[in-house]
């Protein structure tokens, strides 16, 4: 596994495939790479706040979610939801997202990110362009 100094791949990407360890689902702090899908955008006047999931099945087929909420400019906002409502026949929900961020736990299973650079948010997916 790459090393980061003390820090691991793991420690820092967070999808489906990790969710479960240590109970990551109930929330995280600090630095990291969350990568889930998209299903609901709102537009508070002066930024949008654009909600997704990180989710997995348990051994049981429990769906978990940890639920996360960005925070973007006006503008990326409106770049977001018109990109994805565009290409996805006016649907946002179920979209491929991942942001980076210094993320905080609000309350058990959700975490809030206000993005600081235009990069942090990756929602052009190639392998998306093809979904129906």
């Amino acid at each position: 596994m790459l090393h980061l100094g003390s820090q691991t791949v793991d420690d820092i990407v967070l999808d489906s495939r990790n969710l479960l360890k240590n109970q990551r689902f109930k929330g995280i702090q600090g630095l990291r790479l969350l990568i889930g899908t998209t299903f609901q955008y709102i537009d508070l006047g002066n930024s949008y706040e654009i909600c997704f999931k990180v989710s997995t099945i348990t051994g049981s087929g429990k769906e978990i979610n940890l639920n996360a909420k960005v925070y973007v400019s006006k503008k990326q906002g409106k770049e977001i939801s018109s990109y994805i409502l565009t290409t996805f026949k006016a649907k946002f929900s179920g979209h491929s997202i991942a942001v980076l961020g210094d993320w905080v736990k609000t309350k058990d299973y959700e975490v809030t990110y206000t993005a600081k650079n235009y990069l942090h948010v990756i929602y052009k997916f190639a392998q998306e362009k093809n979904k129906k």
